[in-house]
C-alpha cells in the first residue's frame, strides 16, 4: 500500500470515528429524552388518576353550582338561621323573610325576592322591602353569589339593629312622657344613629348629684344596638362673653351607663327615670 492509499485510509477511519461519535451522542440524547418523557407520562397518569378519583367522589353527591343551584341545595341548612325564613317559590325565584324582634317581641318582617339570571345562573334581587338607607344593592353585589349565608346575616343584623335602636328610642320617649320627667330626647337621623338626651341632674361617684342641664350625645354603628361612642356635656356660664355654653365633661357614670345598657335602662341606672 502506497502513501496515498494510507492517507486515504486514515481519512476514512477518521470519518467513521466521527460518525460513530455523533451516533453515540445522539443515542445518549435520545435516551435522556426518553427518560424525561417517561417521567412526564408518569406524572400525567398520576394526575389523571387523582382527577378520576375526585370525579367519582363528586358523583356520590349532588352538584353544587354557583348562584341559584348552590343556594337551592343549601336551603335546608340555611333555613335553620334564627329569624330568617327562606322558601323556593319556583324554579326561578327564592323568597327570603327577615323577622325582626325587640326584647323577644316579634316586629316587622322584611322580604326579599331573588331570581335566577338565565345566562349566568346567578341570583339577582328582584323585589324587596328593605329600607332605602340600607346599602342593599352594594351588599347584594358583594356577597349574594359569593357567600349566601354571610349575605343573609349581614342584612338581617342591619335590619334588626335598626329596629332595636328605634324601639329603644320610642320606649324611652314613652316612659319620659308617662312619668312626666324633665328629660328631653330627640333623634336627628332616620336610622337612629345619633340620639341626644337632655337632663338636669347627674349622679357622681360620691352619690351626689351635679346640677345641669346636661346633654348626652349617643353615636351608633349601623350594625349595633348599643352606642359605640358617648359624649356628655354640661351647660356652664361663659363669663367672658356673657352667655351659656356646652362644655364636655370627663368620663363618668353616665358614659358607662349609656355604653352598656338600652336607653331606658341607662336612664333608670342614672336615677333619671
Amino acid at each position: 500500500m502506497n502513501n496515498k492509499e494510507v492517507l486515504q485510509s486514515n481519512d476514512d477511519l477518521n470519518n467513521l470515528q466521527q460518525k460513530l461519535s455523533n451516533l453515540l451522542r445522539e443515542r445518549d440524547e435520545l435516551a435522556t429524552t426518553y427518560s424525561l418523557l417517561n417521567q412526564k407520562y408518569d406524572e400525567i397518569s398520576s394526575v389523571n388518576q387523582e382527577n378520576q378519583k375526585k370525579e367519582k367522589e363528586k358523583e356520590k353527591f349532588p352538584k353544587k353550582n354557583s348562584g341559584f343551584d348552590k343556594v337551592s341545595h343549601q336551603l335546608p341548612e340555611i333555613c335553620k338561621l334564627s329569624g330568617i325564613t327562606i322558601s323556593q317559590l319556583d324554579e326561578q325565584q327564592i323568597l327570603i323573610q327577615l323577622q325582626t324582634l325587640y326584647k323577644g317581641v316579634l316586629l316587622e318582617v322584611y322580604s326579599i325576592i331573588l331570581v335566577k339570571e338565565s345566562k349566568t345562573n346567578k341570583l339577582i334581587p328582584y323585589k324587596h322591602t328593605i329600607p332605602h338607607f340600607i346599602q342593599f344593592q352594594m351588599i347584594s353585589k358583594e356577597l349574594l353569589n359569593s357567600n349566601f349565608e354571610e349575605y343573609l346575616n349581614t342584612i338581617y343584623n342591619l335590619m334588626n339593629s335598626f329596629v332595636s335602636r328605634r324601639e329603644q328610642y320610642n320606649e324611652c320617649k314613652e316612659k319620659i312622657t308617662k312619668e312626666k320627667q324633665k328629660i328631653s330626647i330627640f333623634c336627628s337621623n332616620q336610622q337612629y344613629l345619633q340620639i341626644e338626651i337632655e337632663f338636669n341632674k347627674l349622679p357622681t361617684e360620691k352619690k351626689k348629684k351635679k346640677k345641669g342641664p346636661f346633654r348626652a350625645q349617643l353615636f351608633y354603628d349601623k350594625s349595633s344596638i348599643l352606642p359605640s361612642k358617648v359624649n356628655v356635656f354640661r351647660e356652664v356660664d361663659d363669663e367672658d362673653n356673657n352667655r351659656k355654653i356646652w362644655k364636655m365633661v370627663n368620663q363618668n357614670k353616665a358614659h358607662s351607663s349609656f355604653l352598656k345598657n338600652y336607653l331606658a335602662q341607662a336612664l333608670m341606672e342614672l336615677s333619671l327615670l
